[in-house]
């Protein structure tokens, strides 16, 4: 997904520790965060499955281990004046993000995107590209463009074949999503490796590319260095470079979500930036607002080491 399509984290496959033991604390937190937790809100009414995950998010007793490496890493990046309540926003988020996923695919996305208060769509258009953060609980976003008339078509890095054996029950989570994926852009989703040319031709075609571009990158090529929260910081080049040689229309989006789980879904349009360095420049400077505003919702501090180049001050 441009930097995406280099990227290891997307919505298919956020491995938190793939390196992790195989504990049986470990699977039994994922089988509750991505399993039965969420399994259960599809059989409950939204607001009650709602009132149920900000119990379990407040209480800390599931994802408590995950919340705290998350909370200790941004604290080398951003300040963070309640950290009890930083902990608990982070849990909400990652609990949301897990229940919303099970409510589309069981038909039930309507149920979330009508809570959501949204700015205005931008128009369909050919060569409309939508660029998004790993922020906020975003899984809606692809039903949301597909009602507004967009036609989605989602970035994404496939599932990594160890992911069975080290962490079972997250796999089943991740192939849950990808078929949400695939069903949310109506089988035009395109899938990395190989996403370069399908991206390409997706920017001469009805439907809009929906790109995810603070993924860390995956492998060698050409990229940038920008700051984001002043920490030198790298990006992919490739996606943003042909993005910008065809001429591209970006607009970025967000999703802002508050500690009841209130969400607001937010756009800048960036129009037609003259250089991929540009593009690159104001995603980073919008990934940083949001980081210094409310870091508990970036769902990639586990992966902060991978993204950031430096240490703050260095």
């Amino acid at each position: 997904m441009a930097v995406a399509l280099t990227g290891r984290h997307d919505y298919a496959h956020r491995n938190y520790h793939v390196n992790a033991h195989f504990t049986l604390g470990r699977q039994l937190g994922d089988f509750l965060t991505y399993i039965l937790l969420p399994f259960s809100c599809v059989l409950l009414p939204y607001a009650w499955g709602q009132s149920l995950i900000l119990c379990v998010a407040k209480r800390g007793w599931l994802l408590q281990a995950r919340s705290e490496f998350a909370l200790e890493v941004a604290l080398r990046y951003v300040a963070i004046a309640d950290r009890d309540r930083w902990l608990q926003q982070w849990r909400l988020v990652e609990l949301m993000e897990a229940r919303d996923l099970w409510l589309c695919v069981a038909g039930r996305a309507r149920s979330i995107s009508k809570r959501i208060s949204a700015e205005s769509f931008p128009q369909p258009q050919i060569g409309l590209v939508m660029l998004g953060m790993h922020y906020g609980p975003t899984a809606i976003v692809l039903q949301m463009f597909r009602e507004a008339g967009l036609g989605p078509r989602f970035v994404y890095r496939g599932i990594e074949a160890e992911l069975w054996k080290l962490v079972p029950f997250q796999w089943v989570y991740s192939k849950l999503n990808v078929r949400y994926i695939r069903q949310s852009c109506e089988g035009r989703d395109i899938t990395v490796p190989g996403a370069r040319n399908k991206l390409e031709s997706a920017l001469q075609e009805s439907g809009t590319p929906v790109i995810l571009l603070d993924a860390p990158m995956a492998r060698a090529g050409q990229s940038f260095r920008v700051k984001v929260l002043g920490v030198d910081t790298e990006f992919s080049g490739e996606g943003s470079q042909l993005l910008v040689e065809r001429g591209a229309r970006c607009v970025y989006y967000w999703m802002e979500v508050n500690a009841q789980g209130e969400r607001l879904l937010r756009f800048r349009d960036s129009n037609r930036p003259q250089t991929a360095e540009l593009l690159i420049q104001e995603f980073a400077g919008e990934l940083s607002a949001r980081l210094a505003g409310n870091s508990a919702c970036w769902r990639l501090w586990h992966a902060a080491d991978q993204f950031f180049r430096s240490q703050p001050g260095a």
